[in-house]
């Protein structure tokens, strides 16, 4: 093949499959495979790609070793599909609040966002023609769930916002989400460093602390041993408000003063703290500091107002957006991890807390760039 000698090689192999794309009518068309394309267009594979990719990256084309390389149809090109329970009921959804964010991203870019829970997914071919790209949510996922295979079989890029510290899709699907178990240990070191010793650690069932935080019981007081806080070590409790004499412990506890923070599995338990320190006629943060996790919805509002470590739910939108349109097509899952944000509050009695420098852990930024002041090295 001979180009012009003014353009590049990429691009006139670029524009050489626009011509042959327009030229298809069947939807369900495919282009040859990369060897066949190459020894036809006379270019090396590597030319190739980077007029594939660029087809990729403005929507033309979805690429897959599934179904290989074909034209994206009108209909899907500016769809993305979301997958999850966040028409499910309750108080705080983390699903319901990032795909909120997704469809605020997504239409800053001109996508539109359709919703359906995962018992809906049948076709994956007719999934690949409608839509631009997937992201899906799920806490406790083990990877081979019937539903995730389905997603396996689609032609175009699927991105898992994901929430736990164990990801067994990591091989399956390129995901966004954050180092729960550096974030957890950012929240110790900090209460840590408010001269915080008696902490206690309010967790739930045992299994699911070592899924979601990376942290079970015996392997976080074996941590806090390292870092001097005995006494912590020996204040784990794994738990939840319906064993038997929750409330009674806890109060006792507060009342007596034998600790002096507590860090909340979620911002939910850390409402039941507040709950007990009110009954016991103590005060927050004056007798006791709470520090909750998640960034329950609303949680600033209280009073006093809730610090906590904020899954940072409006960049993540935005980096599972920023993965389906600049997918690569190479069947490798790209993975990005995002820090936790701290959320400032009163329940912490801290003047340091806006200057707190930890890993992975930054005071959360409300003024997020529009889509188009997006660049690539914003999300890392």
């Amino acid at each position: 093949m001979k180009s012009e000698k003014k353009e590049l090689k990429k691009d006139y192999v670029y524009r050489l499959l626009l011509q042959r794309l327009a030229a298809m009518s069947d939807a369900d068309s495919r282009l040859p495979s990369e060897p066949e394309l190459s020894r036809e267009l006379q270019v090396s594979r590597a030319t190739l790609r980077l007029a594939l990719n660029r087809l990729e990256s403005e929507g033309r084309i979805t690429r897959s070793h599934y179904y290989g390389t074909r034209p994206m149809t009108s209909g899907n090109s500016m769809r993305i599909l979301l997958i999850g329970d966040m028409l499910s009921t309750g108080e705080w959804n983390l699903q319901r609040v990032v795909s909120s964010y997704i469809t605020k991203v997504a239409a800053e870019y001109g996508y539109h966002c359709d919703e359906i829970p995962k018992s809906f997914l049948r076709e994956p071919e007719v999934i690949s023609k409608r839509y631009r790209g997937i992201i899906f949510f799920g806490a406790a996922l083990q990877g081979d769930e019937p539903w995730l295979s389905v997603l396996q079989k689609c032609s175009i890029p699927v991105v898992y916002c994901r929430e736990d510290y164990v990801n067994r899709t990591a091989d399956l699907f390129s995901s966004v989400g954050t180092d729960n178990k550096q974030s957890w240990l950012a929240g110790l070191n900090y209460l840590a460093a408010c001269g915080c010793r008696k902490i206690l650690t309010l967790l739930t069932d045992d299994h699911r602390n070592g899924e979601r935080l990376g942290w079970d019981a015996d392997a976080l007081a074996e941590q806090m041993r390292t870092m001097g806080l005995h006494e912590a070590a020996g204040m784990i409790w794994c738990s939840d408000k319906s064993e038997p004499g929750f409330f009674d412990r806890l109060e006792s506890l507060i009342a007596d003063g034998k600790i002096d923070a507590v860090q909340c599995y979620s911002d939910g338990h850390a409402m039941w703290v507040y709950d007990a320190v009110q009954r016991v006629g103590k005060k927050i943060p004056q007798d006791v500091m709470v520090l909750g996790y998640d960034g329950f919805p609303g949680g600033e509002l209280g009073r006093p107002t809730l610090a906590s470590l904020e899954y940072p739910c409006e960049q993540c939108a935005r980096a599972a957006v920023w993965l389906i349109l600049h997918n690569s097509g190479n069947g490798v899952p790209q993975h990005i991890t995002l820090p936790m944000l701290i959320r400032p509050g009163e329940s912490i009695r801290a003047s340091i807390f806006s200057n707190l420098v930890r890993e992975n852990t930054q005071i959360a930024d409300k003024r997020i760039p529009k889509a188009k002041q997006k660049k690539k090295e914003d999300v890392k």
